[in-house]
């Protein structure tokens, strides 16, 4: 009984992540209720289950807010634009779909081509905001080379997320219980599990380690230096494999 609530032991750490996601979940949806701070409240999102995955001792108020603060100006710039492209995009795609004759169905493809665009700078870019400190314009350029560069991972983030949403609008019984439980944790854990593969993505390039008081930040200069250097490592790997 005693190693049960000693804090080291498995099942008291996974009590406090369990908890940790919970009260994350909780504070996104409040921060998230004036919509146009969503962009924020993911990097944030993000800043906590990075640092759970890190094995850190992290204050989930005091960072969550830091966090949200410190990136509301670059999440919301960035939030704004790919919610207004987004909704655009979409509406042609009803026009394509539903509209207009079915010979125009090839006019899909390309507007399909840039709401994949546009989700997958998404993807790296809200956590990106919440772990380093860059021009937003490097941001979402360094978010487009990671995407790329880590096709089958954006590709399934896309559509396990997207899979979830068309679920719940094509059965309303199954909607009621996923938005019950995203309304329980589904958000901080579907920010977990994508933090888990992002983590091994963003290592390469600098520290993950959030630190409350001075947060470990990287710069432009320093990410594209660490890229180079990761770029250079696999290629040496490669070859010593192929010698």
């Amino acid at each position: 009984m005693n190693e049960f609530f000693n804090k080291d032991s498995f099942a008291m750490r996974f009590l406090t992540q369990l908890g940790n996601l919970i009260l994350v979940n909780l504070i996104f949806i409040i921060t998230s209720i004036p919509v146009i701070t969503i962009g924020a409240s993911l990097s944030a999102l993000y800043r906590i289950t990075f640092a759970i995955h890190c094995k850190e001792d992290v204050t989930v108020l005091r960072t969550y807010f830091g966090t949200f603060k410190s990136s509301f100006k670059h999440s919301t710039l960035l939030w704004i634009p790919s919610c207004a492209a987004l909704s655009f995009f979409l509406y042609e795609i009803y026009l394509l779909w539903f509209e207009l004759d079915p010979k125009y169905a090839m006019f899909q493809i390309p507007v399909w081509i840039m709401i994949f665009i546009i989700l997958s700078i998404m993807i790296y870019s809200f956590p990106m905001i919440g772990l380093y400190e860059q021009p937003l314009k490097q941001t979402v350029k360094n978010s487009l080379i990671l995407a790329v560069t880590n096709l089958p991972l954006t590709i399934s983030t896309i559509v396990v997320k997207g899979g979830i949403i068309f679920a719940c609008l094509a059965i309303p019984k199954l909607g009621v219980v996923i938005g019950s439980f995203y309304i329980l944790m589904g958000f901080g854990l579907s920010a977990f599990i994508t933090a888990f593969f992002l983590k091994r993505i963003f290592e390469k390039y600098g520290s993950l380690t959030p630190d409350e008081d001075e947060p470990e930040f990287m710069s432009s200069e320093e990410f594209e230096e660490s890229k180079r250097l990761a770029e250079e490592n696999t290629v040496k790997e490669k070859s010593g494999k192929k010698a």
